[in-house]
């Protein structure tokens, strides 16, 4: 490899690791002990996120503690290993933004060479945070109809979010092209006709108005692995909002390639006549959107093989609107004009 292959290479593999420097990451903590409940110190970890094949590895402390933190969300299998004791393997592991997963685990005494399978449970309240909220995986925003793809519309699936429009679907864009769609209330907080002075942030980075608390910038609902709601008790680093936290993470790709295409269509045919006057033709309204997306490893032949290291992500939403826009009004008669 040439020297200038090689600086090519590294100016890429750094555009590409940029985005990680900022994500929205979640935490696995827990205690490792043996069958009596002592601190299994020095006990060797391996953390494996299972869609990337990426690694980590790490100690336990003289308590049996142990700690990873800014892990990208996901799913992970966790290896224990610790001289006299059967190796454990904790698998199912979920790691969500925003938020600590308990990762406790018991050791088994080794008879033999022997390999303890244990498969982790849902973790059903936060142990580490006083914060109330909901996750909005990414299989909800996959499966759940959207009407115009709008991922801020899963806002009001948690308890005490409610739109300004009063439950009813909210548009991507406005007339204008504007985004128009940020306009919920959290627990009764603060609500205006554009914003309600909630903290919108992905991968880490505000995208909030700070003018009228509204979204700058709408994410495309596949290129979100998950997003969190958080409706209150929330820490100190979000002491700005009289909202809520609505937390994005940005998807990543992993090991295999996967993409999509979408396209939804409305048409002038199918919308119903204007009530006044019904006789009159319908107004031409015809809304297209599309878009797609693609993801996997960087791979370049004979460069580059970035599985179980690096990863990209891309995708695109679009739109067309192309409608005509009556309008009523009353024009005068000749004789009006006269009095």
């Amino acid at each position: 490899m040439t020297l200038r292959h090689r600086f090519t290479l590294l100016l890429l593999l750094f555009a590409l690791a940029l985005p990680a420097l900022s994500q929205s990451f979640g935490e696995l903590a827990g205690a490792i002990t043996d069958p009596s409940g002592a601190a299994a110190a020095n006990a060797q970890l391996r953390l494996v996120n299972n869609a990337t094949g990426a690694a980590l590895g790490g100690v336990t402390n003289a308590e049996g503690l142990y700690r990873f933190p800014a892990l990208s969300p996901g799913v992970y299998t966790l290896t224990i290993h610790l001289s006299g004791f059967a190796e454990t393997r904790v698998s199912g592991i979920t790691i969500e933004v925003n938020r600590v997963t308990n990762g406790d685990a018991v050791l088994q005494v080794a008879a033999t060479q022997q390999t303890v399978e244990v498969s982790a449970t849902s973790q059903l309240l936060d142990l580490e945070s006083s914060a109330k909220g909901q996750i909005i995986t990414g299989e909800q925003l996959r499966v759940l109809p959207l009407q115009t793809r709008n991922p801020l519309a899963l806002m009001t699936l948690t308890p005490g979010v409610v739109s300004a429009g009063g439950g009813r679907a909210f548009n991507r864009q406005g007339a204008d092209g504007t985004v128009a769609s940020s306009n919920f209330s959290v627990n009764g907080g603060t609500r205006t006709s554009t914003g309600g002075y909630s903290e919108y942030i992905v991968d880490g980075i505000s995208i909030s108005n700070q003018r009228d608390g509204s979204i700058a910038a709408l994410p495309a609902a596949d290129s979100l692995a998950e997003f969190r709601v958080q409706s209150g008790g929330m820490s100190a680093e979000y002491g700005r909002t009289v909202g809520g936290v609505i937390n994005y993470s940005s998807r990543s790709g992993g090991n295999d390639f996967h993409g999509n295409l979408f396209e939804f269509h409305r048409s002038t045919a199918t919308n119903a006549r204007l009530a006044i006057p019904s006789t009159a033709a319908k107004p031409r309204n015809v809304y297209n959107q599309f878009g797609g997306s693609f993801n996997g490893p960087v791979r370049i032949p004979r460069l580059y093989d970035g599985r179980n290291r690096t990863f990209f992500h891309f995708g695109y939403d679009g739109s067309r609107w192309v409608r005509n826009n009556p309008q009523l009004a009353a024009i005068p008669t000749a004789r009006m004009k006269t009095g």
